[in-house]
């Protein structure tokens, strides 16, 4: 059957109609969603470890490039371990899983500042716990004489620097 121009016009205008609908629900649903963001917390913690998946991705790409030239990636060479980006970003999966493959829980970045202190700075009590129990040094200080506490205080994190100046 063939489409007439009155019918071709009436689909258009259906299409539109659609679109519309579909733009005000997702106005909508980011509207909720701003809202009541404190009940999406099992979505970002699913998107979490999806990027934590990607994460893990990238290293083994990172890892085949430096068995295959000898040598680190491109521009790899300025950037900050990957324990290090993994406190200081929240990634809890991913810093678990260096901490299980043996990465260092001291290794610092070109200013001296351990995980643990990247982690204080940002608040990050969880991520700062379990770098305590995977043997994280307290005392340790960076380049400009800073222990993770001072980190910690700078940053207005009270409560995380007391617990990383306890005994």
């Amino acid at each position: 059957m063939r489409n007439l121009p009155g019918q071709h016009r009436a689909r258009g205008k259906a299409e539109t109609i659609f679109l519309v609908f579909c733009g005000v629900v997702a106005v909508v649903a980011l509207a909720l969603m701003v809202r009541h963001a404190d009940d999406f917390d099992p979505l970002v913690e699913l998107v979490r470890a999806e990027w934590s998946a990607v994460n893990e991705e990238f290293e083994r790409t990172l890892e085949a490039f430096r068995e295959v030239f000898g040598t680190a990636a491109p521009g790899e060479e300025d950037e900050a371990p990957a324990l290090v980006v993994a406190a200081r970003d929240g990634n809890g999966p991913l810093l678990m899983r260096l901490l299980a493959g043996g990465a260092d829980v001291n290794v610092s970045d070109d200013e001296g500042r351990t995980p643990l202190m990247h982690a204080a700075e940002q608040g990050r009590v969880v991520i700062a716990r379990v770098l305590l129990e995977a043997g994280a040094d307290p005392e340790l200080r960076d380049d400009e004489g800073r222990t993770a506490a001072d980190h910690a205080r700078r940053a207005g994190h009270d409560t995380l620097s007391e617990l990383l100046e306890a005994p």
